[in-house]
């Protein structure tokens, strides 16, 4: 008896009961694929790279003896910071790309309705595919411990410091990692996942705050901000790790009290009631698989004939019934069946619809019917919420006079660029990757059509699909030229502006898109490359340069969220720095890292970034050209 509450023990402590096999078999797949192996080696060094460059810009710029083991307190702190916020923000990025295709996967791949027919339960299925995930990212967060140990040596950081920030980390990883799971229980393709995460993401970590901030700022609620800022540092992730970052350089600094625990089991909180809608929706996912792989299609035909209801008391047909004989001597009665009345058949007839007919290329006319979201209620209530929310945001900021400056009309295209950055390198990731996953482009290649035109017509489908969120800066910049806040230059820039993006990243994404046979790793190769060369590379030179050169300036000036901020900034015809000045007439003056420059200068400028980016997005179209019938099985 107690060798069996012993055993029960164990295996409520072990998770058996919740994972199932479903963690076992996870974490085999896992340990068996060349990419994340790959991924260990990307993240170490980059890991490594953020520690050296903070380690130089720190201790460099100490001069003496004295001064440098006076700074050592200060670089380790800063080493340790920067650390933890790139595990904080990578790890999440992670999460989400790994656990969009998590259930996704399993439906098109067929086997969800397989495991349905097992004992494994629908909880065991999505709590084994997040914590094997979870595992895994763990492991990189485990990486770091040795070096954050070395790093305390130096002194001033406290352990209460690592293993706060660890286990924010955490909860925040697995909150994202079941938020990406549940889009991937309801959208079968990884790109809706990804964005519909990235956005929830957005909205309910950094749009919401800022809301009601807002908000109480309007009315005026001295007394009731602490009590809001309390309760967002405890349910917000982003707040809670830069709390504990502001703590780290300041100690006791923060009026309002802050429990870290509090927060991990909040967060907790809401990743298990989450799990909840997760399970009906993959329980849901598994049906309606089973259900629909079996369903006749309806011929195009003018009419069904529906058979007639025969009624049970009738005789059945052919049955025969004998005739008297004459005598006995007789030759024997020939059998004749019974006549049989059939009733008239019943025909139901159905419209035939016309038969629309295409001119032109048919990739092309079905590249660009791909809307950017599947479902028309899911895209209108896209619609509905995002002028909802910038018509609320405009309302806020105007009521409180902060639209006039032009630091407003920069982060509003800041926000903007980096939503259509997103949206166009995950589209076009996945537009030639997605065609191998439904087996479709080795047929499409039998086809007369060149290879040429069919990178053709995924480009367009590309423009297509992220000209929506392009519509966002555009309509911003349109709206408040005619009010007169921001000069009519600004629209010629952004839309130079957006050249240069969608060029350069549907070039890059369609050629990922046709390296790789699955849209999880073209998709996560297209965005890390634009963070490696858009967001690492232009840190790390703005750290690494002593003085000023003309390479680094050319790459700070480059990056595109940069120049949103710059244009937006030097169209304003107020600025933020200047108060009381409500003079709207002066010229945009652009402060690039050169020296400011007019308008015209500006314009130039961009024309030569256009070149550039466009020479490299056709560069990578010619390769995605060259691989495109390369590993199709």
């Amino acid at each position: 008896m107690n060798t069996a509450k012993i055993q029960s023990v164990f295996r409520f402590l072990s998770l058996v009961w919740l994972t199932g096999p479903v963690l076992g078999k996870e974490l085999r797949v896992v340990s068996r694929q060349r990419r994340h192996y790959l991924l260990r080696f990307a993240y170490l060094a980059l890991l490594s790279v953020f520690v050296v460059i903070t380690w130089v810009s720190v201790v460099e710029s100490a001069e003496g003896s004295a001064a440098s083991v006076y700074k050592m307190s200060d670089a380790g702190k800063a080493i340790i910071g920067t650390i933890s916020w790139f595990q904080f923000l990578t790890l999440q990025l992670i999460a989400i790309i790994l656990m969009s295709t998590s259930i996704s996967e399993e439906v098109r791949s067929g086997t969800l309705a397989v495991l349905m027919t097992t004992p494994i339960t629908s909880l065991q299925i999505v709590a084994g595919k997040l914590l094997s995930k979870l595992l895994h990212l763990a492991g990189l967060l485990m990486v770091s411990l040795p070096l954050l140990a070395i790093v305390r040596v130096f002194g001033g950081v406290p352990w209460s410091y690592v293993i706060a920030s660890g286990c924010i980390t955490l909860t925040a990883v697995a909150f994202a990692g079941v938020v990406a799971m549940f889009f991937s229980a309801i959208f079968r393709k990884a790109y809706a996942s990804i964005l519909l995460t990235l956005a929830a993401a957005f909205v309910f970590h950094l749009l919401i705050p800022w809301i009601f901030g807002m908000i109480m700022s309007l009315l005026s609620l001295v007394t009731g901000m602490g009590i809001f800022t309390s309760i967002f540092l405890h349910i917000n992730p982003f707040h809670a790790m830069g709390l504990c970052t502001f703590e780290l350089f300041r100690p006791g600094s923060f009026p309002l009290p802050f429990f870290w625990p509090l927060h991990c089991v909040i967060m907790l909180g809401f990743t298990g009631g989450l799990l909840i809608p997760c399970v009906f929706l993959v329980r849901r996912a598994a049906l309606r698989k089973s259900f629909s792989r079996g369903r006749p299609v309806r011929p195009a035909a003018a009419a069904v004939i529906v058979p007639p209801v025969v009624p049970t008391q009738l005789k059945p047909t052919g049955v025969a019934f004998p005739l008297a004989p004459a005598s006995p001597f007789a030759p024997p009665p020939i059998l004749q069946p019974a006549p049989v009345t059939r009733p008239a058949t019943r025909i139901t007839a159905i419209p035939i619809r016309p038969i629309r007919r295409i001119t032109g290329s048919p990739i092309v006319w079905k590249k660009l019917r791909m809307p950017m979201l599947p479902g028309k209620v899911i895209r209108i209530v896209a619609i509905v919420l995002t002028l909802g929310v910038l018509l609320l945001t405009y309302s806020l900021a105007g009521s409180l006079g902060g639209m006039k400056y032009s630091f407003t009309h920069a982060s509003y295209a800041v926000v903007f660029v980096l939503l259509g950055v997103v949206t166009t390198a995950v589209f076009a990731a996945t537009s030639i990757s997605s065609e191998k996953e439904s087996r479709t482009l080795p047929i499409l290649l039998t086809t007369p059509l060149s290879d040429w035109h069919i990178i053709g017509a995924s480009v367009l489908e590309v423009l297509r699909r992220s000209l929506p969120i392009w519509l966002l800066p555009i309509g911003h910049m349109l709206l408040f030229s005619l009010v007169g806040f921001l000069h009519p230059i600004v629209i010629l820039h952004f839309l130079m502006l957006i050249v240069c993006i969608a060029s350069f990243l549907t070039g890059t994404g369609l050629y990922f898109s046709s390296r790789f046979k699955r849209t999880t790793p073209a998709v996560v190769m297209n965005l890390g490359l634009v963070l490696a060369i858009w967001a690492v590379i232009p840190w790390v030179v703005s750290i690494a340069s002593s003085g000023p050169s003309n390479p680094p300036r050319l790459i700070i000036d480059a990056n595109p969220v940069f120049q949103a901020g710059i244009l937006a900034s030097g169209a304003g015809r107020h600025d933020f720095s200047i108060f009381g000045d409500d003079d709207f007439s002066r010229d945009p003056e652009y402060r690039w890292t050169g020296g400011t420059s007019s308008m015209w200068e500006t314009t130039g400028f961009m024309l030569l970034f256009i070149l550039g980016y466009a020479a490299i997005g056709f560069l990578f179209l010619w390769r995605a050209k060259v691989r495109l019938r390369r590993d199709l099985f």
